[in-house]
């Protein structure tokens, strides 16, 4: 059985993320970089593949992220970075939900794919 990791954290756009899946051994040079060409290409695979995919998610939290939830913060701190967030733009906020959207399709599409090839097992957190 062929076993991998796809670490895709870092991806900050589509583009990214499909260059990243572009760049494994599973996906071949025509690989289209959408999620129809995603599905088929998981859906042809013919050797048993364990997958660890590894997605950007709203969920994942960096260490500074967990730093505002270590309850001796400052108070000063947690203002501090509410004026940061104030200085992101209406658009700023539309784009990252709608990459945050992105990767939860193409985690689905991952989870379907897998569903319809029996040699495919896939592990999305």
């Amino acid at each position: 059985m062929r076993k991998m990791t796809i670490d895709l954290r870092y991806a900050q756009n589509k583009e990214e993320l499909h260059e990243g899946l572009a760049a494994t051994s599973v996906f071949p040079e025509y690989y289209g970089r959408n999620l129809d060409a995603l599905y088929d290409v998981l859906t042809d695979i013919s050797e048993d593949t364990c997958m660890l995919v590894l997605l950007p998610s709203s969920a994942v939290l960096t260490e500074e992220e967990l730093g505002l939830l270590d309850p001796e913060t400052e108070e000063e701190d947690w203002e501090d970075e509410l004026q940061e967030e104030e200085d992101w733009e209406e658009e700023d906020y539309a784009e990252w939900h709608e990459f945050v959207e992105y990767t939860d399709r193409m985690r689905d599409t991952f989870l379907d794919a897998e569903k319809h090839n029996p040699h495919l097992c896939i592990f999305a957190p």
